[in-house]
């Protein structure tokens, strides 16, 4: 779907929300890993590990998600974001009636 300048703007906003979002993730992923970690109990080698891995499939799916994003990918990124649970329909309520119709389509949930 070809999207015009303003509906660009709103979608490229909910772009950088959904990667706000990630980058949210990601740290408390990380921070509830260190958080369990404990000096005598536990290995560091293994948690170690745990966080290069948890950071390392975080940032795949940001890169996955955002990298070389172009203005006529914005409607099928939107959808991905949507379809992966990053962005909410209710996210989507700030967008015109005829996009947001597009996109329950597309995502095949009536409207």
């Amino acid at each position: 779907m070809e999207l015009t300048k303003s509906q660009k703007k709103k979608v490229r906003a909910l772009i950088e929300l959904g990667l706000k979002r990630d980058y949210i993730d990601g740290i408390r992923r990380v921070k509830e890993l260190i958080n369990s970690f404990a000096d005598i109990e536990s290995n560091p080698k293994e948690y170690y590990l745990k966080l290069y891995n948890t950071i390392y499939e975080k940032d795949k799916d940001i890169a996955r998600r955002y990298d070389d994003i172009r203005g006529s990918q914005y409607f099928w990124r939107l959808l991905m974001l949507l379809r992966e649970g990053v962005l909410s329909i209710a996210d989507i309520q700030e967008l015109d009636d005829e996009l947001q119709h597009e996109i329950l389509s597309a995502l095949d949930i009536s409207d």
